[in-house]
């Protein structure tokens, strides 16, 4: 049997094929009946949750969307409001001017109650209408969203040529919906470029302190048109002492000279002479040309002096111990002199001028035995007195001095002998001008002034019996357990200056009262009768009070009733008397004093 014959007769078995036929037989229907159901993806509650889920997003966005679509159109930033100002930057001073003024809300909420400041510089005209202020408001009212506004104003602006002038601008508004005022703040620079009216200061070449010196300023008018009402204003250096004005002197004051007009191309020129006598860094002389406008006056042109103080070649000053001396006072007057050059000058000649009424010429005593000529109030020091005189090297320097003293009194003949000072004058001059110095004036001097204080005192008593304009009564001597009364007078003498604040003050003694007389009746004299004091009051009063015009007085009246244990004792009427004042010409506080014990009255015992 061959090899495929047993393969078939193997695979061919009967008992193979009945097992196969069972398996073949298989009953396919009822297989599938039994695989179990597939379940769904998602059950009905979850689908039921998602589509709340979907629901609710979706209503998120709408929301979100909605939000944004209100906020963009109800939001306010203050960064969306704009302001702008047009128009001219460099200007003719007092030309008119036009500038507009642009408002810009790119908000989508408006503005309302806006409304625009607008400051121009100091001085400037507005002419919307024609009013005299720097300062003008616009109400604008209701700014819409994404509105813009615009406004102008027009102005004159005046200055002096090459300055500069700021305009501020201040817009305030409320947003809508917003209970708050905001504001938004710019500054808008216009220059001065020219101005029809030209100043020109031409300043001294040397400026020396104590030594005259002449400013020429000039003005002239560039233009074409007249200026009229114009007038020329100068403002002087600190310590600037006048002496002359040329061609004429100022209209008002010492600085102000007025012009009805000025015509095309004038020029007009003024001199003006005097002493610097404060040492200044910088000496300035400001000159301006002032337009009126609108009844004022505007600064129209301005011109500047800035210059320094030139050194002489002999530096000289007086150092007085004090600037304000009491009658019979003593004074020491220091005199510093200093070679500033480098050159070695010789031969110098020192003198010292003094001057003043209430002098004493004897008692003058010079130091390194200067020469004092007494008639003519001059000390003379020289090489012979002093050495470094003979030879003053370069920026060397040396000093010297003079002791005196002020009269105790000086006879009054008229109001006008007050204000008395006494004033000392040095000057220096080397005799021998070295080459290197030849040309330059080498001669220096310097003076200064010390006041003298008035006299104050205060005098009085108690008045003996007699006709006085208030009537007095009681036993004299006063009597025990009766009542006396007695008239006190307080006098004010005044010599040399006028006086202000003066109080006279004291206190009445126990036991002894105030009957509220007193004469002048307008005298301002008060009573304390708590603490007993009694003040008199004068604002005023003037030099030679007792000398040139009558003496200051006030007369008040009192009374006593002596008690048994003060029998044969002195009575004292008032206690001591103060008084004080202010000295109007030296600024110095005065005082005066009464004791009044001298007035005692005798208290005779009655039994």
């Amino acid at each position: 049997m061959s090899s495929l014959d047993r393969l078939k007769k193997e695979i061919y078995r009967p008992d193979i094929g009945e097992d196969l036929n069972k398996r073949l037989n298989y009953n396919f229907q009822e297989e599938k009946d039994k695989i179990p159901p597939k379940h769904p993806l998602l059950t009905p509650k979850q689908k039921k949750r998602i589509k709340l889920i979907l629901g609710g997003f979706l209503l998120f966005l709408f929301g979100i969307f909605a939000l944004t679509w209100f906020l963009h159109n109800n939001s306010f930033s203050e960064n969306k409001v704009f302001i702008k100002i047009d128009g001219p930057q460099k200007i003719e001073s007092g030309g008119f001017l036009k500038y507009d003024f642009t408002i810009q809300n790119l908000n989508p909420l408006p503005l309302e109650d806006s409304r625009l400041s607008i400051q121009y510089p100091a001085g400037s005209l507005l002419q919307n209408p024609s009013r005299n202020t720097s300062q003008e408001e616009i109400q604008l009212g209701q700014i819409r969203g994404k509105q813009t506004k615009v406004v102008s104003s027009y102005v004159k602006i005046f200055g002096p040529e090459d300055s500069q002038k700021i305009i501020k601008l201040n817009f305030s508004y409320v947003p809508a919906h917003l209970n708050l005022r905001l504001q938004k703040e710019i500054d808008f620079a216009v220059d001065i470029t020219t101005s029809p009216l030209k100043i020109v200061i031409d300043s001294p070449k040397i400026i020396t302190l104590n030594k005259d010196i002449t400013y020429i300023v000039s003005f002239i008018n560039q233009s074409d048109n007249t200026f009229k009402n114009v007038r020329l204003r100068l403002s002087y250096p600190s310590g600037f002492v006048l002496n002359n004005f040329s061609p004429h002197n100022p209209d008002i004051g010492q600085n102000i000279w007025t012009f009805a007009k000025i015509l095309p191309q004038e020029q007009k020129e003024f001199k003006i002479t005097g002493r610097l006598t404060t040492h200044l860094d910088v000496v300035n002389l400001i000159a301006t040309l002032e337009i009126k406008d609108n009844n004022q006056y505007q600064p129209y042109a301005r011109a500047y002096s800035a210059d320094s103080i030139t050194p002489p070649p002999i530096e000289l000053s007086i150092q007085p111990s004090t600037l304000v001396v009491n009658p019979g006072g003593e004074i020491y007057f220091l005199v510093n002199f200093q070679n500033t050059t480098d050159s070695i000058l010789k031969n110098i000649a020192l003198t010292l001028q003094l001057k003043g009424a209430m002098l004493n010429p004897k008692s003058v005593i010079p130091d390194d035995q200067g020469i004092y000529l007494e008639k003519e109030g001059k000390i003379i020091w020289d090489s012979r007195h002093i050495s470094k005189l003979a030879l003053l090297s370069p920026f060397e320097g040396g000093k010297t001095g003079v002791r005196l003293s002020v009269k105790k009194f000086l006879p009054l003949n008229s109001y006008n002998d007050k204000n008395f000072t006494l004033q000392a004058t040095a000057s220096i001059l080397p005799k021998m001008v070295p080459p290197e110095l030849s040309g330059i004036s080498l001669e220096n001097s310097t003076s200064v002034s010390v006041k003298v204080n008035t006299i104050f005192k205060l005098v009085g008593g108690v008045l003996p019996k007699g006709n006085y304009p208030i009537a007095i009564s009681g036993p004299r001597p006063p009597v025990t357990s009766q009542k006396t009364s007695y008239l006190i007078s307080w006098q004010l003498l005044n010599y040399y200056n006028d006086i202000k604040d003066i109080t006279v003050e004291s206190y009445l003694p126990a036991g002894v009262y105030w009957e509220g007389k007193w004469w002048p009746k307008n005298e301002n004299i008060n009573f304390d009768p708590l603490t007993g004091k009694v003040v008199w009051r004068i604002n005023h009063l003037r030099a030679g009070a007792g000398f040139t015009s009558p003496v200051k007085q006030v007369i008040f009246k009192v009374s006593v009733v002596p008690s048994p244990s003060q029998a044969g004792e002195k009575l004292l009427l008032l206690g001591k008397t103060y008084a004080q004042a202010k000295d109007e010409f030296t600024n110095s506080s005065l005082s005066s004093s009464l004791d009044q014990s001298e007035s005692f009255q005798k208290v005779q015992a009655s039994y």
